[in-house]
């Protein structure tokens, strides 16, 4: 509601980019929607990309059976981040606010399904990731190895990995083989609300997951 209310504002006052350039409004609708959802492309890969970002997003991550629920999972302070974060997109672009209803609303149904713990056949799922992440895309980004979980980053459209090169088609151990959330956080203990909410003031010990590789040194802290 934060965004869509700076939004609205940011539309009255005729501020940003589009607003400048007094674009028809479908045109800025739909390139609002497009923009919308690569900041979210952007901004859930550059919580991966810095250390302390990570620190907050790793929570999500830590969640072993991966279902439904697990799209609920985010530390407040990322939420926070996130926000901010996107009132300033808006601000710049001008995005209009029906652009920020629809492409939210567009990709929660879409996470909750890619998070949800469904097989679709492969026949269906292939043509639908060209366009819309699945669930089977996705599960690979919550896979233990780093360099799965470093990758399929889209929320909404799949495109966006496939051409910034953070595409990954299948898992290296294969979906039966693949290990979920993240070694060092693996106890009971430690997915309880108080050991998740104080997770980004605790050190991360990484144990490396089946498939051997190096370990990005900014993700053991």
């Amino acid at each position: 509601m934060t965004t869509i209310s700076a939004a609205i504002y940011f539309q009255e006052n005729t501020l940003g980019l589009f607003h400048l350039l007094n674009l028809n409004f479908w045109f800025a609708f739909i390139i609002g929607f497009f923009i919308y959802d690569l900041f979210h492309y952007s901004i859930h890969r550059v919580f991966h990309q810095v250390p302390l970002l990570w620190k907050l997003h790793r929570l999500h991550h830590t969640d072993p059976d991966v279902d439904v629920s697990t799209e609920l999972k985010h530390h407040p302070f990322e939420l926070v981040v996130t926000v901010v974060s996107a009132v300033v997109v808006v601000f710049v672009f001008g995005i209009p606010a029906v652009s920020i209803i629809l492409c939210s609303l567009f990709a929660q149904v879409v996470s909750l399904i890619s998070h949800a713990n469904i097989k679709i056949a492969e026949s269906v799922d292939t043509p639908i990731r060209k366009v819309f992440v699945t669930p089977a895309m996705h599960r690979i980004h919550h896979s233990a190895w780093q360099p799965e979980t470093d990758s399929n980053y889209g929320v909404l459209f799949s495109f966006w990995d496939r051409w910034f090169g953070t595409y990954v088609d299948k898992p290296l151990a294969g979906y039966e083989g693949m290990k979920l959330g993240l070694d060092g956080f693996r106890s009971p203990r430690d997915l309880w609300l108080d050991k998740l909410l104080l997770q980004p003031f605790r050190r991360h010990v990484v144990v490396p997951a089946s498939i051997s590789e190096p370990i990005d040194e900014g993700k053991s802290t």
